[in-house]
């Protein structure tokens, strides 16, 4: 995802903040107003709770001077932002407008961490292709024929199931390895073979002969 000249700076600012599994996340935001108000709202996602005043909402999105009209707050920033931070993040946050008479004064946003994972559909079972679904570790171009093909049709599970490849749960990110390793010449929908090893390092894991090994932390930056 290219990201904008105003969002990197900030993006590079929250790095000490959050950990590599957050950044995986809100690297994906396209406005520093949803990054902001994700900074705010995980600081309250074990409360799940918070209420702020209008005022104090613009000032921690540096919009004091803006969006005077909450129809226009609500349409171009919390709107927009609420519903990337749902789609993309580790949390889901509704909200409700405060009124004092017939004016919003503030919100009360009711936040949920760790969002109800779905479940990825099974895999087809190995038996429907035969006896000889091999995966040949030392050398995946060696694998059986039966396993390429076993191995497309659960490529396209993966690919049919995740939005991003932040959300592929690392159990699944050795499945995308091993698959795409004998279909070489298929491309998934979040690249090749090699992209998936670069998720898996910056989640702080390696593969070898495809079994998942933790890389220590002072040798990630010498991991290949």
């Amino acid at each position: 995802i290219a990201l904008t000249n105003e969002i990197m700076p900030y993006l590079t600012q929250l790095k000490g903040q959050f950990t590599q599994y957050q950044l995986n996340h809100i690297s994906g935001f396209t406005s520093v107003h949803t990054m902001r108000f994700y900074e705010l709202l995980t600081q309250y996602k074990r409360v799940g709770q918070r209420y702020i005043t209008i005022e104090d909402l613009k000032k921690w999105l540096q919009l004091e001077d803006k969006y005077n009209l909450w129809a226009e707050l609500q349409r171009w920033v919390i709107k927009p932002s609420l519903n990337e931070i749902n789609e993309k993040s580790d949390l889901f946050v509704e909200y409700e407008p405060i009124k004092k008479g017939r004016k919003v004064t503030g919100i009360e946003f009711s936040i949920t961490y760790e969002k109800p994972v779905k479940k990825r559909p099974a895999f087809p079972h190995k038996n429907k292709y035969g006896n000889f679904v091999k995966f040949n570790a030392q050398d995946p171009k060696f694998s059986s024929h039966e396993y390429s093909v076993y191995a497309k049709d659960c490529l396209k599970i993966l690919d049919d199931f995740y939005s991003g490849l932040a959300d592929v749960a690392l159990e699944d990110l050795v499945f995308y390895a091993k698959f795409l390793a004998v279909n070489q010449s298929h491309k998934s929908k979040f690249g090749k073979e090699r992209d998936i090893w670069t998720e898996l390092k910056k989640r702080g894991y390696k593969l070898s002969q495809y079994e998942l090994v933790e890389i220590p932390k002072n040798q990630i930056d010498f991991v290949e």
